[in-house]
């Protein structure tokens, strides 16, 4: 039996919270029967192919819009929690970006993950080099597991087609039938997972990119059957299909990148009942553009841990200052976490509760048994983040966090002396060094805009924000007024991709009250945006 339900990520959660089973009933997810197994069969997440811009495959763009469908895949999954996630390859568009993002995924998977590679992973004609390349992200490009006494046998099927690795075939061919030898002889059942399917519409049909070879088809058929195999999970094609070969289902699953038949995006559950009874039911996957706008505000504020010019610490209002200047990213300097002089306070998440964003904290130092650095509100839910300790008397820190189309990096330099900040920014560059993503950095550098470390920031980023704004305001006790307020907040956008951008405003906010430091925000958009 095959049912479908098309539930978007928040709409599926909001329905059915931390589920640990899946089942077709109208008052919601009915629990596992006992002996059963229940596999999230999902195939081609293939970043990269997305949807096309003006008939253009391998956009930046399609490869955040097939991440950021993967991530809500993978979040409906980890709610059903199933005893397997099988995954029948084409991990990226191109073989080469395999490990751009894998590694990260892999760990947020909750359930056991098992891959097998496909064509774009390996290569039409695999060759050495690929398979290296995608071994080193997997751990392998041919496994078998055991998974409540079924044996679930991920080939990689590109071994089949025409190649010139023959000790590579020759080895793979050989565990291909100890496994299946092996599972006869201790009686597990059998369940065989490949890129490449068998064949599409009849076992007999020509050779094609759509099928396995027609030599040697039948006899690794064969050879399934008679080792018990009673499931057979392929991708490839694109497309939803479900067809037998004697007694053995070979199923086709929907993808997260594009499905072919009019079909919408998703993928398949298979559960799989103690006599051998199956459900293969679709799991659509909504979710909107990985870049949710092409047009977009980022704001950059030392906050001083919330403590405005008239000596009170008042978050609500830092709050009311960020809301009104509706940015996407607000990244902030200066920020407390569970500090004596701010009440034990998680300043970063009180503030994304205020404001309705997401946080991110970035700790620098120890400070009065709490902590103190830097932090990113976002209205996108982050993917990951990662820190680069950064020099000075007060340690610093780079706080780097990545979303399907950008990375957003936050930085407080050090005031204390002009090499350490130059030191920073060698380290700030090779952090950044290679990003195949748009990188907008901001933060207080502690520099004006003629100094050398703008100059020196300036040789790969790209500086958007207003500098004729005096961002400091705080008083000094001597030096006359021009030196009591100058500009030393920045936002940036590295090099390689600021002509992809173009800043539709950008200001110095004239906030005096909330902070000794003023919001400063721009308004960028994408060039292709306004073709």
């Amino acid at each position: 039996m095959t049912n479908e339900f098309m539930f978007s990520r928040r709409g599926f959660l909001a329905a059915f919270g931390s589920a640990v089973a899946y089942g077709a009933t109208a008052g919601g997810v009915a629990k596992r029967r006992d002996g059963e197994i229940l596999i999230a069969h999902c195939t081609d997440p293939q970043f990269g192919l997305g949807p096309p811009r003006a008939g253009k495959l391998m956009t930046e763009e399609g490869y955040a819009h097939d991440l950021n469908r993967c991530l809500s895949a993978i979040e409906i999954i980890n709610a059903l929690d199933p005893d397997l996630v099988c995954i029948t390859g084409d991990m990226t568009q191109s073989g080469m970006d395999v490990a751009r993002d894998w590694p990260r995924l892999l760990k947020m998977y909750h359930p056991p993950v098992v891959v097998a590679p496909g064509n774009h992973d390996v290569g039409n004609r695999v060759t050495a080099a690929a398979v290296k390349r995608f071994q080193a992200v997997f751990g392998y490009d041919y496994t078998a597991v055991t998974v409540k006494g079924w044996r679930v046998i991920s080939a990689n099927s590109l071994y089949w087609w025409p190649n010139k690795e023959e000790a590579l075939c020759a080895a793979h061919e050989k565990w291909f039938a100890d496994e299946l030898a092996g599972a006869k002889a201790r009686g597990e059942k059998v369940i065989v997972a490949t890129h490449v399917p068998p064949f599409v519409k009849d076992p007999d049909e020509a050779d094609s990119h759509d099928n396995q070879p027609l030599a040697g088809r039948r006899a690794r058929l064969d050879a399934c059957l008679a080792a018990g195999a009673k499931f057979y999970l392929a991708g490839h094609t694109h497309r939803y299909a479900e067809r037998m070969y004697g007694s053995l289902p070979i199923l086709n699953a929907e993808t997260t990148s594009v499905t072919g038949g009019g079909r919408p995006l998703g993928f398949r559950l298979l559960r799989i009942q103690p006599d051998g009874s199956y459900t293969y039911d679709f799991v659509r996957v909504d979710q909107g553009p990985a870049v949710p706008k092409q047009k977009f505000g980022i704001m950059s504020f030392n906050i001083r841990h919330g403590q405005g010019m008239d000596g009170q610490v008042d978050l609500e209002r830092t709050a009311a200052a960020i809301k009104r200047e509706k940015p996407r990213f607000a990244g902030l300097s200066e920020v407390a976490r569970r500090t004596k002089r701010t009440g034990g306070v998680n300043q970063a998440k009180t503030l994304a509760t205020l404001t309705g964003m997401h946080s991110t904290f970035g700790r620098a130092i120890d400070l009065q048994g709490g902590q103190y650095g830097v932090a990113l509100l976002s209205l996108d839910k982050p993917f990951g983040s990662r820190q680069v300790p950064l020099p000075g008397k007060e340690p610093r820190t780079l706080l780097l966090v990545e979303f399907p189309d950008c990375v957003v990096g936050v930085t407080h330099l050090s005031v204390s002396a002009p090499e350490e900040r130059r030191e920073s920014v060698d380290l700030i560059k090779a952090a950044i060094a290679g990003e195949k993503k748009p990188v907008f950095l901001m933060g207080d550098w502690n520099a004006r805009p003629n100094s050398d470390v703008l100059t020196a920031m300036r040789s790969f980023l790209t500086v958007v924000s207003d500098e004729t704004g005096r961002t400091f305001h705080g008083r000094k006790v001597d030096g006359p007024a021009a030196e009591q307020e100058y500009c030393i907040d920045y936002i940036a956008i590295d090099s390689a991709h600021a002509p992809k951008w173009r800043v539709s405003s950008r200001k110095t906010v004239p906030d005096v009250i909330t902070s000794d430091h003023k919001p400063i925000v721009a308004v960028i958009e994408s060039a292709d945006a306004r073709r």
